[in-house]
């Protein structure tokens, strides 16, 4: 197995508060049914837990991006794994360091300037490869994936 030569993790904020938000909504709103004058039937109850259950199925999925480079190969992942992706570093043309618009969103994306992969802020490394074709890497730590992706590859 090759060096690791950088690895780094980010937390995607925005999709954890707004998962607890949600959660604490969906609380609220079982237990004013539940105490109330009103009956709430087994449908309403099971209506209220399943989008909630579906939030932290998402949360645990995407709620974090790992990014791992070594000597050969660019790594990085949602969460536990389930959605892995590896890059050849020789395939690599050309990177760089974008801000890119808000609207662009978090996950995995389609956008005009590539396949976005991220879980918060606006920065990423801009990959354009030797088929032209280019993928955009959401990070906290651009200086630090540039730096891991521009090293000699020895």
């Amino acid at each position: 197995m090759a060096k690791i030569t950088y690895s780094h993790t980010q937390k995607g904020s925005f999709v954890l508060w707004g998962a607890v938000e949600l959660l604490i909504l969906i609380i609220i709103i079982l237990n004013l049914f539940l105490t109330s004058f009103y009956h709430m039937d087994s449908r309403a109850i099971i209506g209220t837990i399943i989008p909630a259950f579906f939030v932290l199925i998402l949360v645990f999925l995407f709620g974090d991006l790992h990014v791992e480079v070594d000597e050969t190969w660019l790594y990085f992942w949602f969460g536990p794994g389930l959605f892995r992706k590896k890059i050849q570093l020789s395939k690599i043309e050309k990177s760089e360091s974008i801000i890119y618009p808000w609207w662009y969103g978090y996950g995995i994306r389609f956008t005009p300037q590539g396949v976005l992969y991220n879980v918060a802020g606006n920065k990423a490394i801009k990959l354009t490869f030797q088929n032209g074709k280019t993928s955009l890497i959401g990070t906290d730590d651009p200086e630090g994936l540039l730096a891991a992706l521009q090293k000699p590859n020895f």
